[in-house]
């Protein structure tokens, strides 16, 4: 194009983003045919703003952009990374993978295309995101009772605001905490539940892997102990079961005669005993993986002597 102008300066328009233009200004005489000599510089249009700037990809360490190409004449693309790790990254294709990020971590990401100056920059677009969290170390149960689970857990490497505990079983529930421990309650005695522990980042929604361990709240305690008969070599019990739930009983047996018995049923027959002598009787509930027991009912009793 031509433009002539009265003024020291022109402003020319409709020209493509991102493109080298050569501009040669001549001076005209007042018959607006003679001409001067001219003088040429050389310059680029500044490119546009690149669109639909998206995340496609999280992981602990890297965080992976698209967008769409700017429109006009593009020669790259800078990225600008702020966070925890800065840095700058320049690529030719309209996607970026950024690595050695910290987990857990929020990042500002700017992405401006370049002309093929390498130098004259469009507008920034920007966009936030949170690295993934790192997962959680040496999950370990402590103190659990018939109603509640303590768990603790070190925190990852990296950052992490806070952390969910899942829990799936009997009774299903969320809970998140700041701290690097938690106490899940409201459970149900002697039954069976799997505790998921994941990391959660500053935004709340990205998440790192879960740590998973199953255990068992203590059963309740059995009611009604009774001796229901009583023989020179034998003993009968009978209990009622505890609320919630129960796998089996043990019935723990000292005095003369030392055993352990473990029965399905809320009653049992402890024989081989001693007659005539004085037997301690607890009985327990065991949960389903007959480890984790309820607290013991006692009972004291002693065999016949005649037979």
């Amino acid at each position: 194009m031509n433009v002539t102008t009265s003024l020291t300066f022109a402003n020319l328009t409709g020209l493509t983003p991102g493109s080298m233009y050569t501009l040669q200004v001549v001076a005209l005489a007042e018959d607006n045919v003679t001409e001067g000599d001219g003088v040429a510089i050389t310059g680029f249009t500044k490119p546009d703003v690149v669109n639909n700037l998206v995340i496609i990809n999280i992981t602990t360490s890297s965080l992976s952009l698209s967008w769409t190409p700017s429109n006009g004449n593009i020669g790259s693309y800078i990225v600008n990374v702020t966070g925890s790790t800065v840095m700058n990254v320049t690529t030719t294709s309209a996607f970026a993978n950024l690595t050695g990020l910290i987990p857990g971590s929020m990042y500002t990401l700017q992405v401006v295309a370049l002309a093929q100056d390498n130098m004259t920059k469009g507008d920034a677009v920007v966009i936030a995101a949170f690295t993934k969290p790192s997962t959680v170390s040496n999950l370990n149960i402590g103190n659990s009772n018939t109603t509640s689970i303590f768990l603790s857990w070190s925190p990852p490497s990296g950052s992490a605001a806070s952390y969910r505990v899942e829990v799936t079983g009997v009774s299903v529930t969320n809970m998140t905490t700041n701290s690097a421990f938690a106490t899940v309650t409201g459970l149900t005695p002697g039954s069976m539940y799997t505790l998921n522990v994941l990391a959660l980042a500053g935004d709340s929604v990205t998440q790192g892997d879960p740590v998973t361990i199953t255990t068992y709240t203590k059963p309740g305690t059995v009611s009604n102990l009774y001796v229901s008969d009583i023989k020179s070599t034998s003993i009968s019990l009978s209990w009622s079961p505890p609320g919630g739930n129960v796998a089996s009983y043990k019935v723990v047996v000292t005095g003369a005669t030392a055993t352990n018995v473990t029965t399905a049923s809320n009653f049992a027959i402890v024989t081989g005993l001693t007659q005539g002598s004085m037997y301690t009787l607890k009985v327990l509930a065991l949960a389903g993986d007959n480890v984790t027991q309820g607290d013991a009912v006692t009972i004291t009793a002693y065999t016949s002597k005649f037979c």
